[in-house]
């Protein structure tokens, strides 16, 4: 399959591609956005491929073009535009991977990835369990080995192409696919071998998602995965009401005699006589406050704690 970006003289609106880049190299709104309108599917497709997230995709790809006209000026080649733009998306792709390590998904999967007309044959297609896994699966893989991986599989880039964009060697890029389909093909197979396997894959990433530290890739393989699995679809609201409940758990205070026993057992460690430092008895002094605010001491305890100290 090859998209827009396999760089054709003429843009599919029938202006030649030198001729666009120059006008909007020199501020030309028009002819930016017709260059948009020819690579805005592809640039976006290797994003959202890369980043597995609907809304942080649409903001990485906002990043990608404001920049792209921002410095439009500076290529010399205007055929080189395609590999140019690449090369920028790739950048950002990685560093909005390294940003977004930790941010919160809230779109599904099936919003994320599927064109917004239900009857649309992409559509279907995610719904099914083939791709969800494809999904779940697609979690093992780093942004530039999914980057080098997209342009060839996707692309049909050559090996020199993919090193100029993602600006690395040839051996690189071989060395990037090789783990890409390696690491993917692992984790397909685990996770198709039995459902067991991609169970405990979703569990993994569990207490992460509830307690906000998930990547983003993290979200979209568990909520790919409890589209499909009741049991960790129940497992997961049980994990989230659980921990709903246990934050809810009013903090209870310090009993006031604590402080005073800690820190006369610290004095007594240190000196052996029962003397404490000036800052120690401060502190005590302290505590002691504090406990005839919180009430006065019973004499029973007070004789069992002094009967402890004498027996020291």
């Amino acid at each position: 399959m090859t998209t827009a970006l396999s760089t054709p003289a003429l843009l599919s609106s029938g202006t030649d591609l030198r001729r666009a880049v120059k006008l909007a190299a020199a501020g030309n709104q028009a002819a930016f956005k017709e260059l948009y309108q020819e690579y805005a599917r592809a640039v976006y497709n290797l994003v959202f491929r890369c980043m597995r997230n609907a809304q942080v995709a649409e903001d990485v790809c906002q990043e990608v073009w404001v920049k792209a006209y921002r410095e439009l000026h500076r290529l010399e080649e205007p055929q080189a535009f395609p590999a140019w733009l690449y090369r920028i998306a790739a950048r950002a792709c990685v560093d909005a991977a390294r940003r977004n390590s930790r941010a919160p998904v809230t779109t599904e999967l099936t919003e994320a990835g599927a064109p917004a007309t239900r009857d649309d044959p992409e559509q279907s297609a995610l719904q099914t369990e083939r791709v969800r896994l494809t999904w779940e699966a697609l979690a093992a893989i780093p942004a530039r080995q999914h980057l080098a991986l997209f342009l060839r599989e996707m692309e049909r880039r050559s090996y020199k192409e993919i090193s100029q964009m993602l600006e690395t060697s040839e051996s690189a890029v071989e060395t990037l696919l090789f783990r890409a389909r390696q690491g993917f093909a692992r984790a397909f197979e685990r996770l198709d071998a039995a459902m067991q396997a991609r169970c405990e894959h979703a569990h993994r990433s569990m207490a992460a998602i509830i307690d906000g530290e998930a990547t983003p890739v993290q979200q979209t393989a568990v909520r790919a995965h409890v589209g499909s699995c009741q049991a960790c679809s129940g497992e997961l609201s049980r994990m989230q009401r659980a921990a709903t409940a246990y934050a809810a758990l009013i903090p209870l205070p310090v009993p006031a005699m604590l402080g005073e026993r800690i820190l006369e057992s610290i004095g007594a460690s240190s000196t052996g006589a029962g003397t404490v430092s000036a800052g120690i008895a401060k502190f005590v002094a302290l505590a002691g406050v504090n406990a005839k605010r919180g009430g006065t001491r019973c004499d029973h305890c007070s004789g069992r704690r002094r009967d402890r100290v004498s027996h020291r």
